[in-house]
């Protein structure tokens, strides 16, 4: 029993380190996608919060201008969703990606 209690122990805090650090994601800065998302057209809508059709997606090293913060309730807590453009034409929207259960966010990288 001791095993597999040290085992789960070190297995957590190797995921815990490895997880991404969570940032505030402010409107109107540059981001990079940690990790592959879906593009959406809209975020989750309606009572049964149907998610936006799929538009594609976002790949580590995009460079993505974050447009508009959505907060979403949802059946489990909040939501936040975030409207992405391109930094070249940062007027233009891609479309809308998740950003997470929190205000900060780790699925998306602050570029300096």
């Amino acid at each position: 029993m001791k095993k597999i209690i040290w085992f789960i122990t070190i297995m957590f805090a190797m995921s815990s380190a490895a997880a991404l650090e969570p940032q505030m994601v402010e409107a109107d800065k540059l981001y990079e996608p940690a990790v592959t998302i879906n593009l959406r057209e809209t975020p989750p809508q309606g009572f049964l919060k149907r998610l936006g059709d799929r538009k594609g997606e976002v790949q580590p090293g995009d460079k993505l201008v974050v447009q508009d913060i959505e907060e979403v309730n949802g059946f489990l807590g909040r939501y936040y969703w975030f409207k992405v453009g391109t930094s070249s034409d940062a007027d233009k929207s891609l479309g809308w990606i998740y950003g997470g259960e929190k205000e900060k966010t780790g699925l998306l990288e602050r570029v300096k």
